[in-house]
């Protein structure tokens, strides 16, 4: 094992997570006009009332649960929305959020990639892309056009 793959080892992707009419409902759910930085974030803590959204948090957690770490919980999870307007630059989230998760909710944007280390990932509807996200410098490639939307999550202990 090289030096690139020790280092990507935890980044893992899983096709339809989400079914397309999960991501559908979140995306005319979150539908905003976007501010005039391009960027537009929902948390969805205060949104688990909807049991659409209850019924997605809970299969986050169970996802943790049984493939990252059993003890792993939702520390936060929010629908972010950018245009081309909108940067987010090379970074590592906090010490304490072991796994970090973007589930990918539209594909009609061109460009809007995640780009962890060295390594692009592709964003597909309903896949869900996991890694440690405090250990891996990780960012968003420049969207080109349209609007992306993504579901993202950050697990603890």
């Amino acid at each position: 094992m090289n030096y690139l793959q020790r280092r990507l080892k935890g980044i893992r992707t899983y096709p339809n997570f989400l079914s397309l009419d999960q991501c559908k409902y979140l995306v005319n759910k979150f539908n905003p006009v976007l501010p005039r930085d391009g960027l537009s974030i929902h948390d969805l803590m205060s949104e688990v009332r909807d049991q659409k959204i209850y019924d997605i948090s809970s299969k986050l957690v169970s996802h943790c649960r049984s493939k990252i770490d059993k003890n792993g919980y939702i520390d936060y999870h929010e629908v972010v929305i950018r245009d081309k307007r909108s940067q987010l630059v090379s970074h590592v989230d906090k010490q304490d959020q072991f796994s970090s998760a973007i589930i990918y909710l539209n594909d009609n944007y061109v460009g809007g990639q995640t780009k962890i280390c060295d390594h692009v990932v592709t964003p597909k509807v309903g896949m869900m892309l996991t890694f440690p996200g405090n250990r891996l410098t990780h960012k968003l490639l420049p969207i080109q056009s349209g609007i992306r939307y993504v579901l993202t999550c950050w697990f603890i202990k």
